[in-house]
């Protein structure tokens, strides 16, 4: 099962030229030292998270829609579920598939929650279902990938577990914080 996902993680990234990569990440290391230095650590690090964010979400728009080939008619499936019914009738390599669309857009929410830390789960849900949507639109508008209702739904999943992961994270340091309160 692991050469599926790794499979599917070389296909997502193969046509993005390493340019992109060079350039992202020569802005991450500038946008880094910048904010460090100019706003101090703990102010530093909201802004850097919103800079990865970004950064994050240009990839997921370059390996998702301008990455691919064009095509002459658009595909698209807006069944919701339909690939749900796909694998119950024995489409099982859609299985990775729906796995993997939840899992690139767990960055997508935990580095929302690092960046808006006031943000609660309803706007994550917000913001994951417009960046989704707006993949698919793309695709479907410049013919490129597939468009399916599914795929806004696993993305959107995969946002809210993010948000979640950075929850518990936040739960957890602040549990730390109070035991180091209590010693001292």
């Amino acid at each position: 099962m692991t050469g599926v996902f790794q499979k599917y993680f070389k296909d997502l990234y193969k046509d993005v030229p390493l340019d992109v990569y060079e350039i992202l990440l020569y802005i991450l290391c500038i946008g880094v030292l910048l904010f460090l230095i100019t706003k101090g650590f703990r102010r530093g690090w909201r802004l850097v998270s919103g800079l990865m964010l970004v950064e994050y979400v240009v990839l997921l728009f370059f390996t998702t829609v301008f990455s691919r080939n064009y095509r002459e008619a658009p595909k698209f499936n807006m069944t919701p579920f339909w690939s749900y019914m796909e694998i119950i009738n024995g489409k099982q390599n859609l299985i990775p598939e729906n796995i993997m669309n939840v899992v690139v857009f767990v960055p997508v929410g935990l580095f929302l929650g690092f960046t808006f830390s006031e943000l609660k789960w309803k706007g994550i849900l917000v913001v994951g279902v417009c960046v989704s949507l707006s993949i698919e639109i793309l695709q479907f508008i410049l013919h490129r990938g597939f468009s399916e209702l599914d795929d806004v739904m696993h993305n959107t999943i995969g946002c809210i577990a993010g948000y979640g992961a950075y929850r518990l994270m936040r739960y957890g340091y602040e549990k730390i914080g109070e035991k180091v309160d209590v010693v001292e």
